[in-house]
């Protein structure tokens, strides 16, 4: 349930404005975003303690950091300097403790994908070509696989100030000792809404965008199912690329697909931005839900255990980020929490993370 406060509620109702957040006073500093809403706990206090890895996040000035879970303790991975650029997309750890991280070069128009381990060792440049990550986003976030090496990402066919990402698929090798192009995804026009490999890092889920009457051919199995996209006129497609033999499997309309650890499920999301989970044994899709959704899942950690970016609870402290700018207010500050997908069942890793910060989660890295 979400709260505000009963004197902004009041007021709200004359004015025909917008109801504040819990706590928010009823005049708003213009330099900043209204405060987030907020849910009501109580907070489960055992989901945090069953998590063996580790997140991945991108910081202000360009860095990136590392936090293992559960004990939250965090070592600095990347300081910007010069000439580096600043670390734009972070994805990983695998397995073996390896991560891979895009760096933008704004000055120079330079992007790079590069790798390195957990404990900082191992960095090496896999690939560095003319483009611009944040304004004319040359390249889609890469998702490497939890264990063989492999890297997907979209290089963008026309980059230019729109936010869609479409182009051709390319997954890379990092197992290699300088890392190689391997040309699996070859021939492949994928969309940046969405990648995301299985357990055993030979299947990939990518997302390919199709016009109408294609789309009408992929079995959809819930009349609930909003699928009237409109990206670019196309309807995302959620396909399955076998690495190995290159057979391809077109598995439900939706976007944003997150792989369950078992690899027997997976989450996407429809045109309404409502969540669904399908089944890929039986195809069957269902509804799912989770408390104080915010900007959506960033990994399942086990089948049932979602970590996403989470709206704060009821009594936290109101966070906003510490810069804004002329034309960009200083924006309020969200949660990353973990919940058991239908349970209504959550606890809070960490308050207080710029939403404008990617993060990924590695279940069994070192």
């Amino acid at each position: 349930m979400f709260h505000v406060t009963s004197a902004c509620r009041a007021l709200a109702l004359v004015c025909g404005a917008l109801l504040a957040p819990a706590g928010a006073a009823c005049v708003q500093d213009p330099g900043k975003e209204p405060p987030l809403p907020t849910i009501a706990g109580p907070e489960a206090e055992d989901l945090l303690a069953g998590v063996k890895g580790h997140l991945l996040m991108t910081q202000g000035g360009g860095g990136m950091v590392a936090v293992s879970l559960p004990g939250l303790e965090q070592v600095s991975l990347f300081t910007r300097t010069d000439d580096s650029g600043a670390v734009h997309f972070v994805s990983g750890p695998d397995s073996e403790g390896r991560i891979v991280y895009v760096t933008n070069d704004g000055v120079e128009k330079r992007v790079g994908l590069r790798t390195k381990r957990l404990d900082g060792t191992g960095d090496t440049l896999l690939l560095q070509r003319p483009g611009d990550a944040l304004w004319k986003h040359s390249i889609s976030a890469p998702v490497l696989a939890p264990t063989g090496g492999l890297v997907a990402f979209v290089w963008n066919a026309k980059p230019d100030y729109n936010a869609d990402v479409i182009g051709p698929l390319e997954i890379w090798d990092i197992a290699q000792p300088a890392g190689a192009a391997t040309g699996m995804g070859a021939g492949i026009t994928a969309s940046e809404h969405g990648l995301a490999w299985f357990p055993d890092g030979r299947h990939l889920a990518f997302v390919e965008l199709l016009s109408e009457g294609d789309a009408r051919e992929v079995e959809q199995r819930d009349e609930g199912f909003v699928s009237a996209f409109d990206i670019k006129g196309q309807v995302p497609v959620i396909t399955l690329l076998d690495v190995t033999t290159g057979d391809r499997t077109r598995l439900h309309i939706g976007a944003q697909p997150i792989v369950s650890p078992e690899g027997g499920a997976l989450l996407l999301r429809d045109a309404a931005s409502t969540w669904w989970r399908l089944n890929l044994a039986g195809g069957d899709v269902t509804r799912v839900n989770w408390p104080g959704n915010w900007r959506g899942p960033i990994a399942l950690v086990t089948d049932d255990l979602l970590l996403y970016w989470a709206l704060p609870t009821e009594g936290a402290p109101v966070r906003y980020t510490e810069f804004g700018s002329p034309l960009v207010r200083k924006h309020a500050m969200g949660d990353l929490k973990l919940a058991v997908v239908g349970t209504g069942r959550f606890q809070t890793v960490l308050q207080g993370v710029d939403p404008r910060h990617q993060v990924s989660f590695g279940n069994n890295a070192p």
